[in-house]
């Protein structure tokens, strides 16, 4: 997540898992899963979005000194436009018509 907002990414992060228990058979086996690692999509995807939030502002906070201070190193550049406002995992803001 560092590396994302280190380059200004303001737009969508996704998360993707499979699962014997929920894709067909066929699939599972040429795509080599062998085991049930979550059988409730509602709640992986729950925690899939918590986990992508919490990494994004984590390293949008680790950020904010360099550039609080004033000084604004060449990695931590991009980083002022993701600073600038709060933003969701999943690009809603682009949703609603405010892209980058």
């Amino acid at each position: 997540m560092d590396a994302l907002v280190g380059i200004g990414w303001y737009d969508y992060v996704t998360f993707e898992s499979f699962s014997f228990a929920i894709v067909d058979e066929d699939l599972s086996l040429k795509t080599a899963i062998w085991r049930d690692l979550w059988t409730d999509n509602v709640e992986l995807a729950r925690h899939a979005h918590q986990f992508i939030t919490l990494g994004l502002d984590t390293a949008r906070r680790k950020a904010e000194p360099a550039t609080i201070a004033g000084v604004v190193p060449t990695f931590f550049a991009g980083a002022r436009r993701c600073l600038a406002g709060p933003t969701t995992a999943f690009g809603s803001e682009r949703a609603a018509g405010n892209s980058p």
